[in-house]
């Protein structure tokens, strides 16, 4: 997840069970963004600012809010989405197809990638004019190695001494965003990754589809309010008062 408070941040912990140092936390009750839920103490890995982990009533791991350590009324909620690039960009338009990579291959290539153990199919890509995106190569876009003397190309480096570096980005290319379980993906045309590849969004039979897909509402205004000491954020733009504690029952 791209932190809001952080901007050059990102929080690489999905996990939804317990944090280690919430173990035996006797959590408190706060509303965050309009939602009910359990907020851990401190997590001690940052630092620089106050990130707590959040919690359903069941004790499974929804989100984290981080809080300005110097302002906590200045604060932001993160949350746990049905898939990795809703989570990683916080938006909740990213559509999961009922399609994985491979039903997109050819009964050649995928046999190809069967007798690699489908170690090999980033590799593969690269001699095709589609890139493959998981959420850990938007993050961090790969380079390419090639060598013109053995035709090959990697993600990783080559010990050909003829190899060259190049973007694994380039002008003519479509992009497949996928999963670790190589599930495709749709990128709302609105999505924060256009900018972050420096794209733009593409037009044509994808689109088409997004399209055809029933929307999810946005995401509501960050509000948040604490069962004992509750700080109201700070709005971007304005700001807005304090609001009195609730009791907790």
């Amino acid at each position: 997840m791209f932190s809001a408070l952080k901007p050059d941040y990102i929080y690489r912990d999905f996990s939804e069970d317990i944090a280690d140092h919430d173990d035996d936390y006797d959590a408190e009750e706060w509303n965050y963004n309009g939602r009910d839920v359990l907020r851990g103490s401190i997590d001690p890995k940052y630092p620089d600012w106050n990130v707590y982990w959040l919690y359903d009533e069941n004790l499974t791991r929804i989100g984290l809010a981080e809080h300005d350590s110097d302002n906590p009324e200045v604060f932001h909620s993160l949350w746990f989405y049905d898939n990795p690039f809703g989570t990683l960009f916080q938006e909740s338009t990213w559509k999961k197809r009922d399609i994985t990579l491979w039903s997109l291959l050819s009964s050649e290539a995928y046999q190809d990638c069967l007798e690699d153990d489908f170690e090999t199919i980033f590799d593969r890509a690269l001699h095709s004019t589609i890139r493959l995106m998981t959420p850990e190569m938007v993050t961090t876009i790969p380079k390419v190695y090639s060598c013109p003397k053995c035709n090959k190309k990697s993600l990783l480096p080559l010990k050909c001494s003829d190899a060259t570096i190049s973007n694994y980005l380039f002008s003519e290319f479509s992009i497949l965003f996928l999963d670790d379980s190589f599930i495709i993906y749709e990128a709302p045309s609105n999505s924060r990754v256009w900018s972050l590849l420096s794209l733009t969004p593409p037009h044509g039979a994808c689109e088409r589809v997004q399209e055809q897909m029933p929307q999810e509402p946005e995401s509501p205004t960050e509000q948040s309010d604490h069962r004992h000491t509750p700080p109201r954020p700070e709005q971007e733009p304005g700001s807005r008062t304090p609001q009195e504690p609730h009791q907790s029952a």
